[in-house]
């Protein structure tokens, strides 16, 4: 069964990401038609295109957001929050595709400094 790039830009991970933002991460890499067998392009283009997605979701988008819940006249809707516990990874990994075919990228993603650094704790009782 043949797939088409941006039906596979699509598949590509949990990133729910709209049409137009996908063919404009395409074209920025120089692939003009879409609509086009994901056979067509080199294992550079696909690799690079994974690394623009994990870009484009960690630069651009929230790393966590919070919880909501709502209610009325006995009603109630509750939308939990959620975090990327493993922004940090996904950040090195694009960085890896980026100094790979040295990709101007790579340098933006290297000066980025983690926001929050885990404390070891331990007990003292």
């Amino acid at each position: 069964m043949a797939m088409t790039v941006l039906e596979w830009m699509k598949a590509f991970g949990r990133y729910n990401f709209e049409s137009a933002t996908l063919t404009r991460i395409a074209l920025d890499r120089g692939i003009a038609d879409t609509s086009v067998d994901i056979s067509t392009l080199s294992v550079k283009d696909k690799e690079l295109v994974e690394a623009d997605m994990i870009f484009e979701a960690t630069m651009f988008s929230p790393s966590s957001t919070a919880s909501l819940s709502i209610s009325h006249n006995g009603f109630k809707k509750a939308l939990g929050s959620e975090s990327d516990a493993y922004r940090n990874q996904k950040i090195m990994m694009a960085r890896e595709i980026y100094r790979k075919y040295e990709d101007e990228r790579c340098s933006i993603l290297e000066n980025i400094q983690p926001r929050i650094r885990a404390i070891n704790m331990e007990d003292l009782i």
